[in-house]
């Protein structure tokens, strides 16, 4: 199934047979480019360095909060065909639902959480979801990832001192959260009729996003240089 991740304004094409081409995902070379040239070893570009990444970070996390708050509040009740084991958090609720009866042994589970699990057992069965729940799983989802990675990245700069990683990653934040269609509904207050926004949102994971974009670079610049060869 084709992609239907938005094409950015960045987004650059030249003849009829190449492909879109999304110039962001050079972004994160080109930052690393103008890095090395810096001395990163210093205390004071370390610092400001971290205070990039924190900043950028609390910012990308009040974004998804906003967005979150605002799925609560007009809790649109439409019925799609989707299920909760589309978005991998769900899937991850699921399996905690099927296992709940041996947690309980263990740790007393909330009835609230209980009843939760319980719904998406049903829509899972169902293959249904309102579009409140739909929208909720997918922007947790999100978040999840968001954190995630970047646990990952601050553990390796304090384990082994890398740099690069604090400021590239929160360039590769800001590029690409305006992207996700959440975001867009709720925050930029697009039109659903929108070609990519129909939910079940179908989104292209971004490494392979990122790999299709490099390969397409790739063939591009090959073809250049045969031209270049040939005259």
């Amino acid at each position: 199934m084709e992609s239907k991740r938005r094409k950015s304004s960045l987004s650059m094409s030249s003849g009829d047979n190449e492909r879109d081409f999304d110039i962001r995902v050079t972004f994160p070379f080109a930052m690393i480019l103008f890095l090395s040239l810096l001395n990163t070893d210093s205390f004071g570009r370390i610092m400001v360095g971290r205070l990039i990444f924190i900043t950028v970070l609390s910012s990308v996390l009040l974004l998804w909060a906003t967005v979150l708050e605002r799925v609560r509040y007009e809790r649109r009740s439409e019925m799609i065909k989707a299920s909760p084991s589309m978005i991998p958090v769900g899937k991850a609720l699921l399996f905690l639902g099927n296992h709940l009866s041996k947690l309980d042994d263990y740790v007393s589970v909330s009835p609230k959480l209980k009843l939760y699990l319980l719904k998406l057992k049903q829509m899972e069965e169902r293959n249904q979801m309102e579009t409140y729940e739909y929208d909720t799983l997918h922007v947790i989802q999100s978040v999840t990832k968001l954190l995630g990675t970047r646990t990952a990245i601050s553990f390796f700069h304090l384990t082994l001192g890398v740099f690069n990683p604090l400021i590239v990653s929160s360039l590769v934040a800001v590029s690409w959260v305006f992207d996700d269609p959440t975001v867009r509904i709720y925050f930029l207050h697009k039109t659903e009729e929108e070609p990519d926004l129909p939910r079940p949102f179908d989104i292209e994971s971004s490494p392979a996003y990122m790999l299709n974009n490099y390969k397409e670079l790739g063939r591009r610049i090959s073809k250049r240089l045969s031209k270049l060869k040939q005259h």
